[in-house]
């Protein structure tokens, strides 16, 4: 097997869209599942907008050249190591030239990032393909030529893996195709990369800004990259509540096609929606989870609200939202996984984050706000009671974090053991209702430049 060391610091080199060839055609991007949620429509302002930035993207589908796609893939400048290929796939009737190892900033691209590519080098090379590039064409299929030259960009240029150029591949239309296709390979640090991206995608998903489309785009992804469904959970948490909120608002919240693009969703993930959607309405009225005793309001720095979650006992591992909440200037809200979050294990905790709204950030012209504060469960004990002892709530601090766009959460993963909250002689869990108390302090804001 060859070992394609040359020219390693010139690998490194940052691409920009100069190094591009001519636009080409591109297809539709392939979904996981069949009668899944659309992919981004190219071209939607309102879909593109709700993603993250793409400023400072430096990848653009629309530059890739079917006639020569290599000219996208391979690193700037590097042309010349195509004579040095040991591998090819065949994909849309255009031929691949790859490198089963190239270095990198995270190692020797192909066989190091795709277990699944590492496999059929291996299996052909000892098989006795020599003297002749192995054919991987199998591992591509199915896949439309822009997907699949995407992702190879980002194996072959990892630092080019980041949450400008995942927005520019949404706002194409390419994300769902690249996810899929990662997913295939098992290309996990692609796959982590964009789990991060989308990990703050659907921290945002509350939104009021957020059309019908936008959220079954960003739905269509989270189902192909989330791991253990929290991805998932939090978009079909997201539209639930704006499908029971939306009312007399619903034509201009669907948009042209929406009610079709709803029915496109397969059946598992209609029913998971309408379960959560039902939950939502009472007496055929929308009521959203109870925010109780806000202080603070209006001007001041700092405040607090307490969040009431009644049924305790029927929460699953989906994540639950409070309304947001005003204080110091700010919109807040708290973000409950009842059975923990993906970096807990075997579900022993509950996880309680408290996330502030971006998009109102950005638009009363701050970029970036330093708080403070705590997050506490409440026990319920009756005042009035005989020799009822003091409450004992279990609170934990919220050390000074800068909240902005990129890092619009801070708390904790295992907050408080669920042990704990339901020991017979605490109080947390009275008439199977949690009360979570937050306090923030806003103590500085740094304005938009």
């Amino acid at each position: 097997m060859p070992l394609l060391l040359s020219r390693l610091w010139p690998w490194r080199q940052r691409r920009t869209s100069s190094d591009a060839a001519t636009p080409g055609a591109a297809t539709p991007a392939a979904g996981r599942r069949s009668g899944g949620a659309p992919a981004l429509p190219a071209g939607s302002g309102s879909v593109a907008a709700f993603l993250a930035s793409s400023r400072g993207a430096t990848l653009d589908p629309s530059t890739l050249d079917p006639v020569a796609p290599e000219r996208f893939y391979l690193p700037a400048g590097q042309l010349d190591l195509l004579p040095l290929a040991d591998c090819c796939a065949t994909v849309a009737g255009s031929r691949l030239r790859l490198h089963s190892q190239v270095a990198g900033r995270w190692g020797r691209v192909l066989c190091a990032h795709s277990s699944v590519l590492r496999g059929l080098f291996l299996g052909q090379a000892e098989g006795g393909v020599r003297g002749g590039e192995v054919d991987l064409s199998g591992a591509f299929q199915p896949c439309c030529l822009p997907d699949a030259t995407c992702l190879l960009r980002l194996l072959y240029c990892p630092e080019e893996a980041h949450a400008a150029n995942f927005s520019a591949l949404a706002a194409a239309g390419r994300l769902p195709g690249v996810v899929a296709l990662a997913h295939r390979l098992d290309a996990d640090r692609l796959l982590a990369a964009l789990e991060a991206y989308l990990q703050g995608v659907t921290d945002r998903l509350g939104s009021q800004q957020a059309c019908l489309s936008a959220l079954l785009a960003v739905l269509a992804v989270a189902q192909q990259c989330g791991r253990g469904g929290e991805l998932e959970g939090r978009c079909l948490e997201a539209l639930a509540d704006r499908l029971a909120g939306a009312g007399k608002d619903w034509a201009a919240f669907a948009g042209p096609g929406g009610e079709a693009k709803l029915a496109a969703l397969d059946a598992p993930t209609l029913a998971a929606l309408l379960r959560r959607t039902s939950q939502r309405v009472e007496g055929g009225v929308y009521r959203p989870p109870p925010v109780l005793d806000v202080s603070g309001g209006g001007g001041s720095a700092a405040g607090g609200f307490t969040f009431c979650l009644p049924g305790f006992a029927g929460l699953g591992r989906e994540v639950v939202y409070s309304p947001w909440v005003e204080l110091g200037g700010c919109e807040w809200r708290l973000a409950v996984s009842p059975r923990g979050d993906s970096r807990t294990k075997g579900g022993k905790h509950l996880s309680v984050f408290l996330c502030i709204n971006a998009d109102r950030l950005e638009a009363a012209g701050m970029q970036e706000v330093n708080a403070s504060g705590s997050l506490a469960a409440l026990e319920q004990r009756d005042p009035g009671a005989a020799a009822a002892p003091p409450p004992r709530d279990h609170r934990m601090p919220l050390t000074s974090h800068t909240f902005a766009r990129v890092a619009d959460t801070w708390g904790y993963s295992s907050f408080v053991p669920l042990a704990t909250l339901r020991r017979a002689e605490r109080t947390y869990l009275a008439h199977d209702r949690l009360l979570l108390r937050a306090e923030v302090c806003v103590e500085r804001v740094v304005p938009v430049t």
